[in-house]
């Protein structure tokens, strides 16, 4: 089974936003693609945030997940550059950015 959607403004999640630095920056596009195959299902799952800031921002991105849930990947796009995320454990992952 295959189910998709698109959506464009106004949001989907009502004032979803991302909070960078000082300012907010608004989702503006949601788009969900899932197959499922028995009792599981692949989302991918695409969020369009735009950056209204002067200047490029640190960020931080949470999202509630279902305990039984995996993330397997993380894919990041700004400026035609692509960020291509690893999965780690927390502990590990923090470590890794303070020593950075």
């Amino acid at each position: 089974m295959e189910i998709s959607n698109s959506q464009q403004s106004p949001p989907i999640i009502p004032n979803q936003e991302l909070q960078l630095g000082g300012l907010l920056a608004p989702l503006t596009s949601l788009i969900y693609q899932a197959s499922i195959n028995g009792p599981l299902a692949h989302v991918v799952l695409t969020q369009i945030y735009i950056n209204k800031a002067d200047a490029p921002k640190e960020i931080s991105f949470t999202t509630p997940i279902d305990p039984v849930t995996t993330i397997s990947g993380l894919v990041i796009t700004t400026k035609g550059n692509t960020i291509i995320g690893k999965v780690m454990p927390k502990q590990k992952a923090e470590e890794k950015y303070a020593s950075a």
